[in-house]
């Protein structure tokens, strides 16, 4: 008879315990840097710098500045280009406000460096360039041929920044109110702004052509002067003579009008 084995049993001590199992964690890895942040950084020191040494009134210097605003807020607006915070790292950066950052912006997006370094080179009748505020009220002006007519009125008439945000805002231009005259539609203004700018245009093109005419035929050849040419001459004075009778004819009857209207306007008060 086959004998069968006993099995063993082992008894656990009671003292004896069992070493508790760890689980195996994985370690948290660092979220990867935003594309460009580094980039920014760098970016955002040197334009800190460049505003702190900028004077007020060092205007291609402040539009360098809203460039780099410019170049940083391209895309979106929000600063994509170097991550969802870049803008408000703008903003933390030179300690502006949003809509400061944003007339910067304006500025650099309405004038490109070459239409802004002519503009700045121009005068107005008292030999004074265009200030930076000037930029940034012009800028706030989005239809392209009213902002032109603002600027060719802001040069030709010396106008301050509050003349000039009074005329943005459709009052009447500088010197043609008084305290007790009601506001003029704007449309009217704009209007008699193109008109005298025109004028003006006409005026100014008539004396550059007058004096390269001028110079050509003191230079010219004897031979030359022909009686064609004394022919187109006089022509050209005839029809000048005409155009500025017709538009004096045209002025008076505006000017006589709006007297009557505004005698008509005091009469009813």
């Amino acid at each position: 008879m086959a004998k069968t084995r006993k099995k063993k049993v082992v008894r656990k001590s009671a003292t004896t315990t069992k070493a508790p199992v760890r689980k195996k964690t994985a370690k948290k890895q660092p979220a990867p840097p935003v594309i460009g942040n580094v980039v920014l950084t760098k970016k955002l020191t040197r334009l800190k710098e460049r505003v702190v040494a900028a004077d007020k009134r060092d205007v291609p210097a402040r539009y360098e500045i809203a460039v780099e605003c410019h170049e940083i807020l391209a895309g979106d607006g929000k600063g994509k280009r170097y991550g969802a915070g870049a803008a408000e790292r703008l903003r933390t950066t030179l300690g502006w406000s949003k809509s400061a950052v944003h007339a910067y912006v304006a500025v650099a997006d309405t004038w490109s460096k070459e239409e802004f370094r002519k503009l700045a080179a121009k005068r107005d009748k008292f030999e004074k360039p265009l200030s930076w505020t000037h930029y940034l009220v012009l800028a706030a002006e989005k239809d392209a041929e009213q902002r032109q007519a603002l600027i060719e009125q802001t040069i030709n008439g010396g106008w301050t920044v509050r003349d000039l945000k009074q005329a943005a805002a459709g009052n009447p231009p500088p010197g043609t109110r008084t305290t007790k005259e009601t506001k003029t539609p704007r449309p009217l203004v704009n209007a008699v702004a193109n008109y005298a700018i025109g004028l003006h245009t006409a005026k100014a093109n008539a004396d550059v052509f007058g004096t390269e005419i001028a110079k050509k035929v003191e230079d010219a050849d004897p031979s030359d002067l022909n009686s064609s040419l004394l022919t187109k001459l006089k022509q050209a004075r005839a029809d000048l003579e005409a155009h500025y009778q017709a538009e004096s004819r045209r002025l008076d009857a505006l000017i006589s009008k709006i007297e009557a209207g505004k005698h008509a306007a005091t009469t009813t008060k």
